[in-house]
């Protein structure tokens, strides 16, 4: 579950759900649509000066966007191995070509995940499942049974966190895979 008190208050945690819904709405269409570096840098440059005034501080922010700072090098590695091949060839083997083309939209696509992601994280961390439904059923007048499924969604999520720790826990207890974390989460899952 969401623990809003630990969030500092500001303006920004404050806002309407479907407020920030919308706002990464406008902000993910035209990066889903474009596909250059210079316009996913840019977003994420603004979006970076941006994020002190969500109301999360650095560690949290750090706690909950690592994964996305992890994986988004990640995409851009895939991306320069296999992607659309163009301009001059540094490297060819297999299925694997790596070229000038490949590069630049390697680091667009990287960039692009960064931009969409991180806001999506952080507004998203200080939203009550019960106030997204309310304000879906409110201001979007969206059926009933898709708000209700929805709220369910997202309360099974603060769920499925709390007993993924306590499972943890349990096991920790019982000395079953204290051996690394890798071996612990194949175990788990």
């Amino acid at each position: 579950m969401i623990d809003i008190q630990t969030v500092a208050p500001s303006r920004v945690a404050r806002l309407n759900p479907v407020a920030k819904l919308l706002a990464i709405v406008v902000l993910t269409i035209p990066l889903v649509l474009t596909l250059d570096a210079v316009s996913a840098g840019v977003a994420l440059a603004i979006e970076l000066a941006l994020f002190p005034f969500a109301g999360l501080g650095w560690s949290r922010f750090w706690r909950r966007t690592w994964i996305v700072w992890l994986l988004a090098p990640l995409t851009g590695v895939t991306i320069a191995l296999y992607g659309q091949a163009s301009g001059v060839i540094f490297l060819e083997w297999f299925v694997v070509r790596v070229s000038e083309g490949s590069l630049s939209l390697a680091l667009a696509t990287m960039l692009r995940v960064l931009a969409i992601a991180l806001p999506s994280v952080v507004l998203f961390a200080t939203v009550d499942p019960t106030d997204l439904a309310d304000g879906l059923a409110q201001v979007l007048r969206l059926p009933a049974r898709f708000v209700l499924g929805g709220l369910a969604g997202l309360r099974m999520v603060g769920l499925f966190v709390d007993d993924w720790r306590a499972l943890e826990l349990a096991r920790r207890s019982r000395g079953v895979a204290d051996r690394g974390r890798i071996r612990r989460f194949l175990g788990m899952a």
